[in-house]
């Protein structure tokens, strides 16, 4: 049993899957939607790529502090964990303020 006294128990590798399939599409329909918000042009376009460009730098240096914070009591996979949740969370508010809904 490679899995003993790690917490993973037989369902563990379907929910990552699930997890990390739900985030690519996620991340697919963020793009898919400013693409088309983009493309309209005039001032919504204008705001939403300046947002685009800002959200970016914002989310890689709050996953970075995340990560860097994380690391000294959780190591590395605890730091990729810590990032990985910033960027999940900033995907999904994106989803949701694009869908509207």
């Amino acid at each position: 049993m490679a899995n003993r006294g790690l917490g993973l128990g037989p369902f563990d590798a379907w929910t990552a899957l699930f997890a990390q399939t739900r985030f690519a599409i996620d991340c697919h329909t963020v793009i898919t939607l400013r693409m088309m918000r983009m493309a309209g042009g005039g001032d919504v376009a204008m705001r939403e790529a300046v947002r685009m460009v800002t959200e970016k730098m914002d989310t890689f240096a709050s996953a970075h502090m995340a990560a860097v914070a994380a690391m000294p009591r959780h190591g590395l996979h605890g730091a990729a964990t810590a990032a990985e949740q910033h960027y999940r969370r900033t995907v999904s508010r994106n989803r949701r303020r694009l869908s509207g809904g």
